[in-house]
């Protein structure tokens, strides 16, 4: 994980931005909420940003492989 998240560092900050301006907005209401509240929607926050991670992060480990394999696939192999 930590490769794809360097290697493809624009994208993780572009998929993370929404969800720092949720967290943001929390944080700039925290004194309306309860410490229950402000703790439960940061851990609703961190769940969603955690499986769109990992989504995302699956993604690119599958198109990685589908390139390697579409390069080292040699001539007249079973799938030409």
């Amino acid at each position: 994980m930590e490769y794809l998240e360097k290697r493809y560092a624009a994208d993780f900050e572009t998929l993370n931005a929404p969800l720092h301006d949720r967290l943001d907005a929390i944080l700039e209401n925290k004194a309306k909420l309860s410490d229950g509240e402000c703790l439960e929607q940061i851990a609703a926050i961190q769940r969603e940003r955690d499986a769109a991670v990992q989504t995302y992060a699956v993604k690119l480990t599958e198109d990685i492989a589908g390139e390697v394999a579409i390069v080292e696939t040699p001539p007249g192999s079973i799938t030409d």
